[in-house]
């Protein structure tokens, strides 16, 4: 595997009829280091807030965290394909644009959500990836779920979540609905619209 190139793995309703059953999901291969590979999805697959009872959150205890790992995780993937998921320490970075947020605990996560550093290097930076694989585009499932929705001379396009804390945790960062290089401030963690792209 390379930077820039598809994979399929796991399955999730993509196309908006769930009769005919859940799609293959695409991901996006950011970086690779020895076995293992960095991969995103392609499309934003959800849409969900950052967090949804509290009006603070770090990653570390955040709804959309506890979503990915018990939800999304556990149905999206099979028995063989969890296998080959790697549990992984998830390093809080810093928010450039506000160094005294805290950002919590590292966490061990198998899916999570690009912090903003994440974004800047492997998609931003990355010449290897397309500049359209930095824009919230949204499957037809997330549409029909009241995103906000900006259309663009590309498409439909929506904003979407970074696992960042902004403020003082009472936002998240975001990457706006074009993919731009502006990442650190953030919206109120129970702002909902944005789109879910796992990692």
């Amino acid at each position: 595997l390379e930077p820039g190139a598809i994979i399929e793995l796991g399955e999730y309703e993509q196309d908006g009829n769930v009769a005919n059953g859940p799609e293959p999901i695409e991901w996006l291969v950011l970086t690779t280091e020895g076995n293992e590979a960095l991969v995103i999805s392609t499309l934003g697959l959800d849409t969900l807030p950052y967090e949804n009872t509290k009006e603070k959150a770090d990653w570390e205890g955040c709804s959309v965290r506890t979503w990915l790992e018990d939800t999304f995780y556990k149905n999206a993937f099979s028995y063989y394909e969890k296998d080959i998921i790697a549990p992984k320490t998830i390093i809080q970075h810093k928010n450039q644009g506000y160094p005294y947020c805290e950002q919590g605990n590292d966490t061990t996560d198998h899916v999570f959500l690009l912090s903003a550093e994440e974004y800047i290097e492997y998609l931003y930076n990355n010449q290897a990836i397309d500049s359209v694989n930095r824009q919230g585009i949204p499957s037809e499932y997330a549409r029909q779920k009241n995103i906000d929705i900006y259309d663009y001379h590309g498409g439909a396009r929506s904003w979407w979540w970074l696992r960042t804390s902004s403020g003082y945790n009472d936002k998240a960062c975001f990457v706006a609905a074009m993919g731009p290089s502006e990442v650190y401030v953030g919206y109120s963690v129970n702002t909902t619209g944005g789109l879910i792209r796992p990692a």
